[in-house]
């Protein structure tokens, strides 16, 4: 994971996936693991290392509480 907010994680990937694409993204911290997150690819971008970072928008707004999860 590259970066992430209330409407969308960057994540970095070894290939790319196409835009509407729909992600799981199975996340938490100190054994509190979230239900997976759902999250469209809607933008993917070739970094100059050969990976991608993939914008993807949650398809729900994270809760202060999912914030903290994530840390």
């Amino acid at each position: 994971m590259r970066d992430f907010s209330v409407l969308g994680v960057g994540l970095l990937a070894e290939q790319t996936l196409p835009v509407g694409t729909t992600l799981f993204i199975e996340a938490g911290r100190f054994g509190k693991p979230l239900p997976p997150l759902a999250a469209e690819v809607r933008h993917a971008t070739q970094l100059s290392n050969g990976e991608w970072l993939l914008g993807c928008r949650f398809t729900r707004h994270l809760t202060l509480s999912d914030l903290d999860q994530l840390g």
